[in-house]
């Protein structure tokens, strides 16, 4: 298909189905800090950014016993069977150590990774129901002045690795340790489906 023939302009929306509603949109509203749009019975919907047209970028959470276009769906959820992967939400890169440092804060394990492939830094983890997610950025110059060189990134030497802080009982049970060996399990088991001739640069920041 030719570039000009492209119908898709954005993702308008992913949706989630969870067991626990109300503990899911409290860690999406206070934890991640998305926008709510809607509260419902069965669902919740947020606003992760602008999109196109008019359409804003959401997440939605569906809880699981909303059966509607799911009448094959198992009931049962289990975040070791999921089909899905990751999903990953874009920050200013300025924001990246304060974002590491305040996710860890919270009690949550984060794992920083860098995809130099894709010119982006991440850091993963886990929502207290084992869907993984990353908070990315661009290691990409993009405000060059004219006749200027592009630079590959914008980072230099090695980024601060703080310890895993805010130990309190009420923070690590947001997010079971399953929860973050899961996400981290995702990584590893992606690393593994590559040959060492034909994995993607992607260097763990330590």
């Amino acid at each position: 298909m030719n570039t000009s023939d492209r119908r898709i302009k954005g993702l308008g929306e992913v949706s989630i189905r969870v067991k626990d509603l109300d503990a899911m949109h409290k860690f999406y509203e206070d934890v991640v800090g998305l926008e709510l749009l809607r509260r419902d019975e069965s669902f919740v919907f947020f606003k992760i950014a602008e999109g196109y047209g008019g359409h804003s970028q959401n997440l939605a959470l569906f809880d699981a016993s909303d059966r509607v276009f799911l009448d094959d769906k198992s009931l049962d959820l289990s975040p070791e069977r999921t089909t899905l992967h990751h999903i990953a939400l874009n920050i200013p890169r300025e924001n990246y150590e304060a974002e590491k440092s305040r996710l860890e804060g919270l009690g949550l394990t984060v794992e920083a990774t860098e995809h130099a492939w894709l010119h982006v830094r991440s850091l993963y983890f886990a929502d207290p129901e084992g869907t993984c997610w990353s908070l990315s950025v661009t290691t990409r110059r993009c405000d060059r002045q004219p006749g200027e060189r592009v630079r590959s990134s914008m980072f230099h030497g090695s980024p601060s690795t703080n310890g895993v802080g805010g130990d309190s009982s009420q923070a690590r049970s947001r997010t079971p340790a399953t929860a973050d060996s899961f996400c981290g399990g995702l990584l590893r088991a992606a690393d593994r489906r590559f040959s060492d001739g034909a994995r993607p640069s992607r260097r763990t920041v330590t």
